[in-house]
């Protein structure tokens, strides 16, 4: 089951709310009970599995990742023109 940009926007949305799931500092950023169940709410949300969701998430960091060594080896590229 494929996420439209809309989808997946709104589920970028939903994560950055739930700073327990990417902020360090959050106190319950440890706590396995809580992070479930903030992927539970936002699968209910978007009407999916926790499953595909956490994919997702894991493809979007991914994604992030590629582009920013991308970004890096651009950066490297120019300064030895």
């Amino acid at each position: 089951m494929e996420f439209s940009k809309k989808d997946t926007l709104k589920f970028i949305e939903l994560y950055c709310k739930k700073s327990l799931l990417w902020d360090l500092k959050n106190p319950n950023h440890y706590n396995k009970i809580r992070k479930e169940d903030a992927w539970q709410e936002i699968a209910q949300e978007m009407k999916r599995s926790v499953h595909q969701c956490k994919k997702k998430m894991e493809y979007l960091l991914a994604a992030l990742r590629r582009e920013k060594m991308k970004m890096r080896k651009s950066i490297h590229a120019g300064k030895g023109e």
